[in-house]
């Protein structure tokens, strides 16, 4: 939905942000409730929708076999994030809205996992030729305010709810190989390690005063903000992926150390949060798929 605020409710919204009173009493690195549900989409390798208030993402992945990109010096395959922003989500993507924001999330999102430490595209090589290309869809439904956040977090749950098919590689009475998968892409699978895949905190500027995941009456009151990349593992530490500013206002340097302290911080409980709704979603799905195991014995 569209926002409109009066100078009033402005000064309002900003003072309270200063005296560290946000409008639904959160503290500046506190989240609203988050939705996370994946496997929604069976069309696709993977999928996830993630709801943050009443913004609301849905996330699918797609892969094909490629040839290996012959300049690069590191045999590896690719990720490619595509995102949709419907005028239908809200009317500030009518026009060429919605084409501004789409293109800076999918930005963010491809230079934030282009670090090699966030995640291992040698992976997704499968012969000496070829490799997996992963495409990571993001169609935002409904955008209540920190969008960026949002995809980000679908795109992580998507990928860890996604299974490449394993391949063979069989010898032919030509000079290549010929790359045969699986007739079972389920069970005989294999999914990506996503511990160390980056989640996007955006840190907002409203006042003097530095908040995350504002809602949109707080983004029509931000002069500036941080996006920033955060990675978190207990095999690789913490690692900052992507800083980047969006808004008309500048920072001080000072400023933006802050900005970014916060966002380190506020990343590494969100990552943690995450990873502890995805491990409470394969659980379900491991209790599930014995069942569904167990009734298959009993009626055979």
């Amino acid at each position: 939905m569209e926002v409109h605020l009066s100078d009033a409710e402005r000064v309002f919204i900003v003072h309270g942000v200063q005296e560290g009173i946000r409008n639904d009493g959160r503290g500046a690195s506190d989240y609203r409730p988050i939705r996370v549900e994946t496997g929604v989409l069976s069309t696709t390798l993977g999928s996830a929708r993630v709801r943050l208030a009443s913004t609301d993402v849905l996330v699918g992945v797609k892969a094909e076999i490629d040839e290996i990109d012959c300049k690069q010096t590191e045999k590896k395959g690719r990720i490619r994030f595509f995102v949709d922003c419907s005028a239908n989500a809200t009317p500030l993507f009518a026009g060429k809205g919605g084409e501004e924001m789409a293109e800076f999330v999918s930005t963010a999102l491809t230079d934030a996992y282009s670090n090699s430490m966030a995640l291992d595209l040698s992976k997704l090589v499968v012969s000496t030729t070829k490799a997996w290309t992963v495409f990571v869809d993001v169609v935002v439904l409904e955008c209540g305010g920190n969008l960026t956040d949002a995809a980000a977090l679908g795109a992580k749950a998507a990928l860890a709810d996604a299974r490449l098919a394993n391949v063979r590689i069989k010898a032919s009475d030509s000079e290549k190989s010929e790359i045969e998968l699986t007739d079972d892409a389920y069970f005989d699978s294999w999914q990506l390690d996503v511990t160390a895949a980056p989640l996007l905190v955006t840190v907002n500027k409203i006042g003097w005063s530095n908040v995350v995941d504002a809602s949109l009456q707080e983004e029509v009151c931000t002069k500036s903000a941080l996006v920033v990349g955060v990675a978190s593992s207990p095999a690789k530490g913490d690692l900052v992926t992507l800083v980047r500013q969006t808004g008309r206002g500048s920072l001080e340097p000072d400023s933006v150390d802050e900005m970014i302290a916060l966002g380190v911080r506020a990343g590494n409980s969100l990552n943690r949060e995450l990873d502890r709704i995805l491990v409470d979603i394969g659980r379900t799905q491991m209790n599930r798929n014995e069942l569904v195991s167990a009734a298959g014995f009993l009626s055979s």
